[in-house]
């Protein structure tokens, strides 16, 4: 736990976007694997996270078991690869079935929430994975004249 503490600690003290995006995203994976590789009530860490810093990065009981659920999904995952997703694309992500894709996209496309949500509900799998496998580029044509 106290390594999870100064990871937070170090957080604090970064002001640039990117760069804490990218490190919270490594935290939540970090505080996932704590949970779950030291078998820890969600409670217990709440606790100690909130005594600590209070609901200044959302330690919820929710939010946690958001980090315990991205750990189990993406545990195989490059962490690097994650990281440059931001967390609320993470949260929808995980609860598709084609991850894989999904993450390569948005990687590829630099996607943001509505777009990602317009993409799913508009049938990603057939829509935008047979382009993408044609290497055929019409993908990003189609989503700007959609308004995306």
């Amino acid at each position: 736990m106290n390594s999870i503490i100064k990871q937070i600690d170090e957080l604090l003290k970064e002001n640039d976007y990117y760069i804490i995006s990218g490190k919270l995203i490594e935290l939540y994976y970090n505080i996932g694997e704590y949970i779950y590789k030291k078998n820890k009530n969600i409670y217990e860490i709440e606790d100690i996270l909130r005594n600590n810093y209070g609901l200044l990065i959302g330690f919820t009981r929710r939010n946690l078991n958001n980090m315990l659920r991205f750990y189990k999904v993406y545990n195989n995952y490059d962490i690097n690869k994650l990281k440059r997703i931001e967390w609320n694309l993470h949260l929808i992500i995980m609860k598709q079935e084609n991850k894989d894709e999904l993450i390569n996209y948005c990687l590829k496309y630099n996607i943001n929430k509505d777009n990602l949500n317009k993409i799913i509900k508009n049938g990603f799998d057939i829509k935008y994975t047979d382009r993408e496998k044609q290497k055929n580029d019409t993908v990003t044509l189609e989503i700007i004249s959609l308004n995306i």
